[in-house]
């Protein structure tokens, strides 16, 4: 009966989340070392630009263009990103490469608004 079911329900919903906190616990040993963050440059002529100045700032983090967006940089081993020159300006953002190429993709223009529906990985 209901009462079956709804035990059926609950046992799958338990079992996914087991499965999900072994994924995300493997996700966060994998990724603690070396923290991989992908950000977007506000202004596209600056990618460079800010590519250089954040290598500069920390030189011992690898900081490198994206291969699919023209406004992306990806920063490895750069630590706490908020404390990075440029963040508290808004010259850049993290956004995953895969969400700006939506954007990129749609022509979004200044003032619009995107569900970003899990775009990316």
């Amino acid at each position: 009966g209901p009462a079956k079911a709804w035990a059926g329900r609950q046992a799958a919903a338990e079992a996914a989340l087991r499965s999900f906190a072994v994924l995300t616990d493997r996700a966060a040993l994998e990724v603690q070392p070396q923290r991989v963050s992908v950000v977007r440059v506000e202004r596209a002529g600056e990618r460079a630009l800010w590519r250089d100045r954040l290598a500069a700032a920390v030189p011992d983090a690898a900081v490198e263009e994206t291969s699919a967006s023209p406004l992306g940089l990806r920063l490895r081993g750069a630590g706490r990103i908020t404390a990075l020159p440029g963040y508290g300006e808004g010259a850049w953002t993290v956004q995953e490469e895969g969400s700006q190429l939506v954007a990129l993709a749609l022509g979004v223009q200044p003032g619009e608004v995107v569900l970003d529906a899990c775009a990316g990985r």
